[in-house]
């Protein structure tokens, strides 16, 4: 059998897009089977939901554990020793996000990069309620879509690797860019009114980034820090962090917390 990046995930382009499927068949039925108007956080907290179900079926719920990110441990390696790297790697994610953010909102480019119009039309829809809700809302959407969109990544990358006998390297850097590509199309279809083909560059380059500079670092620099790691833990901060700038923004919450989201 072919070598392929990672032997515990399967190597179907299917088994790739069956998460972003499971997603976009919840969302774009949802109001021909329940007249409730998209987006609603329960039809989107739904269409996460099992979109992870059917991840975590796919690969199996030890590989979702152990080869997606969660544990920054490596073999030998006991976590009261290498904890800080959860704090190291969170706060790459926040400064990330954060830079980011002020760039696609910037008053010069008249939100022209805004990647993810989707998270503008569930914020808006939650602005009825305490903003503790949005909080704890975000940290599920940020968790359920990296899961989602790292797992269709490496299988496509395995897909590539056994279909086309591509390069570990080569392979990597494709799957993570069709599982980034899959990831925003979905995001834009769902709910696409503010979308622009700018914006959906730029959104596939943020979902790109932790995964590929993860890599480089793993394989270059880092040795013993995992690629999985790297992705997947900032991964979450960044997609919470700017999910919750977009809330805030929309609120335009007094004292600090606005001068967060809303200044340099």
């Amino acid at each position: 059998m072919p070598e392929v990046p990672f032997p515990r995930f399967p190597r179907s382009f299917v088994a790739g897009m069956v998460p972003f499927i499971v997603a976009g068949l919840i969302i774009f039925t949802s109001y021909p089977l329940t007249k409730v108007p998209f987006p609603h956080p329960v039809i989107f907290y739904l269409s996460l939901f099992f979109s992870v179900v059917v991840v975590t079926g796919v690969i199996g719920y030890e590989n979702l554990v152990e080869e997606l990110g969660f544990d920054v441990t490596q073999h030998g390696e006991k976590l009261e020793e290498v904890w800080w790297r959860y704090i190291v790697f969170s706060l790459f994610g926040f400064v990330f996000a954060y830079t980011t953010y002020k760039i696609a909102m910037s008053k010069t480019l008249g939100y022209s990069l805004i990647p993810l119009p989707i998270d503008f039309a569930i914020a808006h829809s939650l602005l009825a309620y305490p903003f503790v809700v949005s909080f704890v809302n975000w940290i599920v959407v940020a968790l359920f879509e990296e899961i989602q969109r790292n797992a269709g990544s490496f299988i496509f990358a395995n897909w590539l690797a056994h279909r086309f006998k591509l390069s570990k390297d080569a392979s990597i850097v494709g799957g993570v860019f069709l599982g980034s590509v899959m990831f925003i199309l979905l995001h834009t279809v769902a709910w696409s009114q503010t979308a622009s083909l700018a914006s959906y560059i730029f959104g596939i380059f943020m979902a790109m980034s932790f995964s590929l500079l993860g890599y480089s670092l793993a394989t270059r620099l880092l040795g013993p820090i995992s690629f999985f790691e790297f992705s997947i833990v900032p991964g979450v901060v960044a997609h919470f962090t700017w999910d919750l700038l977009v809330d805030m923004n929309l609120r335009v919450l007094p004292g600090p917390l606005a001068m967060l989201a809303l200044t340099w």
